[in-house]
Protein backbone atom coordinates (compact mmCIF):
# COMPACT_ATOMS: atom_id res chain seq x y z
CA UNK A 1 0.00 0.00 0.00
CA UNK A 2 1.39 3.38 -1.03
CA UNK A 3 0.21 5.05 2.17
CA UNK A 4 2.13 2.52 4.25
CA UNK A 5 5.29 2.97 2.17
CA UNK A 6 5.28 6.76 2.00
CA UNK A 7 4.03 7.71 5.47
CA UNK A 8 5.06 4.92 7.81
CA UNK A 9 4.68 6.93 11.04
CA UNK A 10 1.24 8.22 10.07
CA UNK A 11 0.27 4.73 8.95
CA UNK A 12 1.21 3.19 12.29
CA UNK A 13 -0.64 5.93 14.19
CA UNK A 14 -3.68 5.33 11.97
CA UNK A 15 -3.67 1.57 12.56
CA UNK A 16 -3.26 2.05 16.29
CA UNK A 17 -6.19 4.43 16.49
CA UNK A 18 -8.50 2.18 14.48
CA UNK A 19 -7.46 -0.92 16.43
CA UNK A 20 -7.43 0.50 19.96
CA UNK A 21 -10.13 3.18 19.77
CA UNK A 22 -12.35 2.36 16.81
CA UNK A 23 -12.20 5.88 15.41
CA UNK A 24 -9.69 8.37 14.04
CA UNK A 25 -9.25 12.10 14.40
CA UNK A 26 -10.23 14.68 11.80
CA UNK A 27 -6.50 15.21 11.23
CA UNK A 28 -5.91 11.56 10.44
CA UNK A 29 -8.85 11.56 8.07
CA UNK A 30 -7.46 14.66 6.35
CA UNK A 31 -4.14 12.82 5.91
CA UNK A 32 -5.91 9.96 4.13
CA UNK A 33 -7.74 12.39 1.85
CA UNK A 34 -4.49 14.23 1.09
CA UNK A 35 -2.87 10.93 0.19
CA UNK A 36 -5.78 10.09 -2.12
CA UNK A 37 -5.51 13.52 -3.70
CA UNK A 38 -1.85 12.89 -4.51
CA UNK A 39 -2.78 9.58 -6.12
CA UNK A 40 -5.90 10.84 -7.93
CA UNK A 41 -5.60 14.60 -8.48
CA UNK A 42 -8.55 16.63 -9.74
CA UNK A 43 -11.47 14.94 -8.01
CA UNK A 44 -14.19 16.88 -6.21
CA UNK A 45 -13.98 17.18 -2.41
CA UNK A 46 -16.79 14.66 -2.00
CA UNK A 47 -14.81 12.11 -3.96
CA UNK A 48 -11.91 12.23 -1.52
CA UNK A 49 -14.26 12.09 1.46
CA UNK A 50 -16.00 9.00 0.10
CA UNK A 51 -12.65 7.54 -0.89
CA UNK A 52 -11.33 7.89 2.65
CA UNK A 53 -14.34 5.99 4.02
CA UNK A 54 -13.89 3.22 1.44
CA UNK A 55 -10.16 3.06 2.20
CA UNK A 56 -10.88 2.56 5.91
CA UNK A 57 -13.42 -0.20 5.29
CA UNK A 58 -10.95 -1.92 2.99
CA UNK A 59 -8.36 -1.77 5.79
CA UNK A 60 -10.87 -3.27 8.22
CA UNK A 61 -11.42 -6.20 5.86
CA UNK A 62 -7.66 -6.76 5.88
CA UNK A 63 -6.91 -6.19 9.57
CA UNK A 64 -10.26 -6.82 11.30
CA UNK A 65 -9.97 -3.90 13.72
CA UNK A 66 -11.01 -5.15 17.15
CA UNK A 67 -12.76 -1.96 18.21
CA UNK A 68 -14.85 -1.80 15.04
CA UNK A 69 -16.57 -5.08 15.87
CA UNK A 70 -20.22 -5.19 17.04
CA UNK A 71 -19.34 -6.59 20.45
CA UNK A 72 -17.26 -3.49 21.20
CA UNK A 73 -19.83 -0.93 20.10
CA UNK A 74 -20.56 0.39 23.62
CA UNK A 75 -16.86 0.84 24.48
CA UNK A 76 -16.19 2.49 21.13
CA UNK A 77 -19.17 4.87 21.48
CA UNK A 78 -18.18 5.88 25.02
CA UNK A 79 -14.55 6.44 23.99
CA UNK A 80 -15.46 8.51 20.97
CA UNK A 81 -17.84 10.84 22.77
CA UNK A 82 -15.39 11.25 25.65
CA UNK A 83 -12.86 12.31 23.00
CA UNK A 84 -15.36 14.75 21.45
CA UNK A 85 -16.08 16.34 24.84
CA UNK A 86 -12.37 16.65 25.56
CA UNK A 87 -11.06 18.09 22.30
CA UNK A 88 -14.20 19.63 20.81
CA UNK A 89 -13.97 22.94 22.72
CA UNK A 90 -10.30 23.28 21.79
CA UNK A 91 -10.90 22.65 18.08
CA UNK A 92 -14.28 24.40 17.71
CA UNK A 93 -16.00 21.08 17.36
CA UNK A 94 -15.26 17.65 15.92
CA UNK A 95 -16.74 16.95 12.50
CA UNK A 96 -17.92 13.67 11.06
CA UNK A 97 -15.30 11.88 8.97
CA UNK A 98 -17.72 11.01 6.18
CA UNK A 99 -20.80 8.97 5.34
CA UNK A 100 -21.05 5.20 4.87
CA UNK A 101 -22.85 4.13 1.68
CA UNK A 102 -24.33 0.66 2.03
CA UNK A 103 -24.76 -1.96 -0.68
CA UNK A 104 -28.10 -3.49 -1.64
CA UNK A 105 -27.13 -6.80 -0.02
CA UNK A 106 -26.16 -5.06 3.22
CA UNK A 107 -29.45 -3.15 3.27
CA UNK A 108 -31.45 -6.36 2.78
CA UNK A 109 -29.44 -8.09 5.51
CA UNK A 110 -30.10 -5.27 7.96
CA UNK A 111 -33.80 -5.24 7.11
CA UNK A 112 -34.00 -9.00 7.68
CA UNK A 113 -32.20 -8.72 11.04
CA UNK A 114 -34.55 -5.96 12.20
CA UNK A 115 -37.61 -7.97 11.20
CA UNK A 116 -36.43 -11.17 12.86
CA UNK A 117 -34.54 -9.97 15.94
CA UNK A 118 -36.10 -6.59 16.71
CA UNK A 119 -39.77 -7.06 15.71
CA UNK A 120 -41.11 -4.56 18.24
CA UNK A 121 -38.76 -1.79 17.12
CA UNK A 122 -39.33 -2.67 13.46
CA UNK A 123 -43.10 -2.52 13.91
CA UNK A 124 -42.80 0.85 15.65
CA UNK A 125 -40.55 2.21 12.90
CA UNK A 126 -42.87 1.06 10.12
CA UNK A 127 -45.82 2.57 12.00
CA UNK A 128 -44.07 5.93 12.17
CA UNK A 129 -43.28 5.94 8.46
CA UNK A 130 -46.79 4.85 7.58
CA UNK A 131 -48.49 7.45 9.78
CA UNK A 132 -46.02 10.37 9.54
CA UNK A 133 -43.40 9.60 6.90
CA UNK A 134 -40.47 10.13 9.27
CA UNK A 135 -39.06 9.15 12.65
CA UNK A 136 -37.51 11.11 15.51
CA UNK A 137 -33.90 11.26 16.65
CA UNK A 138 -34.59 8.65 19.33
CA UNK A 139 -35.61 6.11 16.68
CA UNK A 140 -32.60 7.11 14.58
CA UNK A 141 -30.30 6.52 17.55
CA UNK A 142 -31.77 3.07 18.13
CA UNK A 143 -31.47 2.34 14.42
CA UNK A 144 -27.81 3.26 14.67
CA UNK A 145 -27.33 0.80 17.52
CA UNK A 146 -28.87 -1.91 15.37
CA UNK A 147 -26.56 -1.08 12.44
CA UNK A 148 -23.55 -1.27 14.75
CA UNK A 149 -24.85 -4.56 16.11
CA UNK A 150 -24.71 -6.12 12.65
CA UNK A 151 -21.73 -4.49 10.91
CA UNK A 152 -18.18 -3.55 11.88
CA UNK A 153 -18.08 0.26 11.82
CA UNK A 154 -15.95 3.13 13.18
CA UNK A 155 -17.64 5.65 15.46
CA UNK A 156 -16.46 8.85 13.77
CA UNK A 157 -18.50 8.47 10.58
CA UNK A 158 -22.21 8.69 9.83
CA UNK A 159 -23.19 5.05 9.40
CA UNK A 160 -26.88 5.66 10.15
CA UNK A 161 -28.46 8.12 7.70
CA UNK A 162 -27.91 6.23 4.44
CA UNK A 163 -28.70 2.86 6.04
CA UNK A 164 -31.97 4.16 7.48
CA UNK A 165 -32.99 5.89 4.25
CA UNK A 166 -32.30 2.78 2.15
CA UNK A 167 -33.84 0.30 4.58
CA UNK A 168 -37.03 2.36 4.92
CA UNK A 169 -37.14 2.86 1.15
CA UNK A 170 -37.05 -0.91 0.73
CA UNK A 171 -39.70 -1.28 3.44
CA UNK A 172 -41.85 1.25 1.59
CA UNK A 173 -41.46 -0.79 -1.59
CA UNK A 174 -42.69 -3.85 0.30
CA UNK A 175 -45.47 -2.30 2.38
CA UNK A 176 -46.46 0.93 0.62
CA UNK A 177 -46.44 3.39 3.54
CA UNK A 178 -49.40 5.75 3.33
CA UNK A 179 -47.50 8.93 4.17
CA UNK A 180 -44.77 8.22 1.62
CA UNK A 181 -47.23 8.18 -1.29
CA UNK A 182 -46.65 11.13 -3.68
CA UNK A 183 -50.13 12.52 -3.03
CA UNK A 184 -49.23 12.92 0.66
CA UNK A 185 -46.00 14.88 0.14
CA UNK A 186 -47.55 18.16 1.30
CA UNK A 187 -49.23 16.60 4.32
CA UNK A 188 -45.97 14.93 5.33
CA UNK A 189 -44.11 18.22 4.99
CA UNK A 190 -46.67 20.03 7.15
CA UNK A 191 -46.43 17.31 9.80
CA UNK A 192 -42.66 17.57 9.82
CA UNK A 193 -42.87 21.36 10.14
CA UNK A 194 -45.34 21.01 13.02
CA UNK A 195 -43.03 18.65 14.88
CA UNK A 196 -39.90 20.64 14.08
CA UNK A 197 -41.40 23.97 15.19
CA UNK A 198 -41.51 22.98 18.87
CA UNK A 199 -38.41 20.88 19.55
CA UNK A 200 -38.17 19.57 23.08
CA UNK A 201 -41.49 20.95 24.26
CA UNK A 202 -43.45 17.77 23.70
CA UNK A 203 -42.06 14.22 23.62
CA UNK A 204 -42.25 12.74 20.14
CA UNK A 205 -44.41 9.79 21.19
CA UNK A 206 -46.89 12.12 22.87
CA UNK A 207 -46.99 14.34 19.79
CA UNK A 208 -47.68 11.25 17.67
CA UNK A 209 -50.57 10.29 19.94
CA UNK A 210 -52.02 13.79 19.60
CA UNK A 211 -51.80 13.71 15.81
CA UNK A 212 -53.38 10.27 15.65
CA UNK A 213 -56.16 11.42 17.98
CA UNK A 214 -56.80 14.46 15.75
CA UNK A 215 -57.06 12.22 12.72
CA UNK A 216 -59.48 9.87 14.46
CA UNK A 217 -61.63 12.82 15.56
CA UNK A 218 -61.62 14.24 12.02
CA UNK A 219 -62.78 10.89 10.62
CA UNK A 220 -65.60 10.68 13.21
CA UNK A 221 -66.69 14.21 12.35
CA UNK A 222 -66.77 13.50 8.62
CA UNK A 223 -68.72 10.29 9.13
Amino acid sequence: MEYQKNDSAEWQAYLQSETQRGFITNGMNDQIKAHLERLFPGLAWKGYSEGAVRFRFACERMFHFVMWQPQNRARRWEGYWAYVREVGPQQRGVRSNGVVYWSKDEVLLLLSVLQEKQPEFWSKLCGLYNDFGFADTGAEAQFGREVAGVFAVPEDVDYVSQAMRLVMSEANRLYGFEMLKPENDQTRYLLWKEWDSNPGQLPFEEWCREVRARRAQSKRTKS
